[in-house]
């Protein structure tokens, strides 16, 4: 079973991978990083402070993936349901509504192109 070794919030120097979401942390955005080791092996795990808070809430409520956090990536409806029900600021930011493109705006308000 993983075990985390220790977790920190540093700011990016440089471009770095949400493990999470597979998106990219951008220098000088604050982020989460946490040295993990399982059986030999050992890992930096990073992800966006709203990836980890996401996952936080879903294993925080018993829901995980044989003891570690799920994946933003791998959140199907249901788990984006529950963390929206717990944070609806943070599932806004995480998967924000789609906007409308301007023609679909016109045929909504009935206007013909």
């Amino acid at each position: 079973m993983a075990m985390n070794l220790g977790t920190d919030h540093p700011v990016a120097k440089k471009q770095h991978r949400c493990e999470s979401c597979g998106g990219a942390i951008q220098p000088g955005e604050r982020y989460v990083r946490a040295r993990v080791v399982d059986g030999g092996e050992a890992w930096v795990w990073k992800s966006h402070d709203d990836c980890q808070a996401a996952s936080q809430i879903l294993f925080d409520q018993g829901i995980d993936n044989d003891g570690m956090l799920i994946c933003v990536s791998d959140m199907d409806d249901d788990y984006r349901e529950i963390v929206a029900t717990a944070s609806a600021s943070l599932a806004r930011r995480l998967w924000p509504p789609p906007t409308p493109s301007a023609e679909s705006a016109s045929a909504a308000r009935g206007e013909t192109p």
